[in-house]
């Protein structure tokens, strides 16, 4: 088996061990471009490994807003999801006063 195949072979069975999927992402020009500078300015990272990178910081940061964010003052059910928006309008609930900061 030649160098290349054995590298190969190598990913696959580190994807299998680790359960990787494969997801499929369309991105303009305009994305392509601003994902290679990221991955350039960044240190080198090939495409996955920024967009994976992202993915779990992002995550890190849900998992902090989440511990600030308390109960639905009416159903006290953890927000953002809370009571579903039942009292949305209302000027007291969350998700009329807060939730469109919890927004990318």
């Amino acid at each position: 088996m030649s160098t290349s195949a054995q590298r190969k072979q190598a990913q696959r069975e580190r994807e299998k061990a680790f359960d990787i999927k494969r997801v499929e992402v369309p991105l303009s020009i305009t994305e392509r471009e601003m994902l290679a500078e990221g991955c350039e300015f960044r240190g080198g990272y090939n495409a996955s490994e920024y967009i994976a990178t992202l993915i779990r910081r992002d995550y890190e940061r849900i998992q902090e807003i989440k511990k600030t964010l308390g109960d639905c003052q009416y159903c006290n059910r953890p927000l953002p999801q809370g009571c579903e928006r039942l009292h949305k309008g209302h000027k007291d609930c969350f998700h009329t006063r807060e939730a469109r900061k919890l927004s990318l």
